[in-house]
């Protein structure tokens, strides 16, 4: 019998992209699987009916959400921020049979019991640049994340481009999701009536990247960075400028071969950088090139590039087969 695998929010920017990762997995613990699509909330699709989602290229049917759906699940993706589908995938553990991972937990709300919590992905690739670089010597960083609209779902894409439209032809723009003008435009915070609020993404990338930095035997894999978050005119893909400054003179041609080694792809050779049209669609961590600070020889400047969404739900299919293992070889 096939693997059960539900997508709570499988209509939703993130809920798509898990889909088309977890129908193109290949070798997983969990053998065969079928995907079972739901909506984002219980009102979105009512009881006893269904709706086409587009998903990839193609249609497929979406299952309302609801408690009996969850019920002979083996694996529930959770990809909405809805109060009621959050309560019905956190009731889900209680069964004993679904594994549930929380894939779009909002900024600052409190941990599902028993729910594993996928990290943010700028914590997740820069934790991976900082591992890379920990053998290297003592080191401190600093990191500037630039955050893209597709973090906030469609509506935020639609906004964002009907603001880059109206503002060409001096129109009005609508400001619902942001607040304000986010087309050509970089924001360091958002009016307070928006949630969530960059502070609050902040905040959880900074915990998350807490978390990260320790081994399961409690020691630091690498030093915590300085971590600032902006709101960048980027329609996809998360661009992070990172700043690593050596304690001790640090040879450039070993940061380069510690990041050739590391889980990423580095583009040093020829030397190149990553920007947001080259990662759309990759699942690899960009990094690019090399740069010395201009004013401290001690320092030097890394491009990280990435796809969020790609690397978001690459990220729940690799915690989603560890947990599968972890539970089955306890069994």
């Amino acid at each position: 019998m096939p693997t059960r695998i539900g997508i709570i929010g499988a209509e939703t920017l993130l809920g798509k992209e898990l889909a088309q990762v977890f129908a193109e997995a290949k070798e997983m613990p969990w053998g065969a699987a079928r995907l079972h699509l739901l909506a984002a909330a219980p009102s979105a699709v009512a009881a006893g009916e269904h709706r086409l989602a587009a998903l990839a290229d193609e249609a497929a049917l979406l299952d309302p959400l609801k408690d009996e759906a969850l019920a002979d699940l083996d694996l529930i993706l959770l990809a909405s921020a809805h109060a009621e589908a959050r309560s019905l995938a956190a009731a889900a553990p209680a069964r004993g049979a679904a594994i549930v991972l929380d894939v779009a937990a909002p900024p600052g709300a409190e941990p599902l019991a028993a729910v594993l919590r996928v990290p943010h992905p700028a914590a997740r690739a820069l934790a991976a640049v900082l591992v890379a670089l920990a053998p290297l010597g003592e080191f401190a960083a600093t990191a500037l994340v630039l955050e893209p609209a597709s973090e906030r779902g469609m509506a935020a894409l639609n906004e964002l481009q009907s603001q880059s439209l109206q503002l060409l032809s001096l129109g009005s723009i609508p400001t619902e999701t942001f607040g304000g003008q986010i087309a050509y435009n970089v924001k360091a915070e958002l009016p307070e009536e928006i949630h969530p609020s960059l502070a609050e993404i902040q905040g959880a990338l900074a915990a998350d990247l807490r978390g990260l930095a320790i081994a399961p035997g409690g020691a630091a894999r690498f030093p915590l960075p300085a971590v600032r978050l902006l709101q960048a005119p980027l329609f996809h893909a998360h661009v992070i400028a990172l700043a690593a400054r050596f304690a001790a003179a640090c040879e450039p041609a070993a940061v380069a071969r510690a990041l050739r080694a590391a889980p990423l792809r580095y583009l040093g050779d020829p030397p190149e950088q990553p920007d947001v049209l080259s990662v759309a669609g990759e699942s690899e961590i960009h990094v690019g090139a090399l740069q010395p600070d201009p004013l401290d020889a001690r320092s030097l400047w890394l491009q990280i590039a990435f796809d969020n969404l790609r690397v978001r739900a690459l990220t729940a299919l690799r915690l989603a087969a560890a947990a599968w293992e972890h539970r089955h070889a306890a069994a």
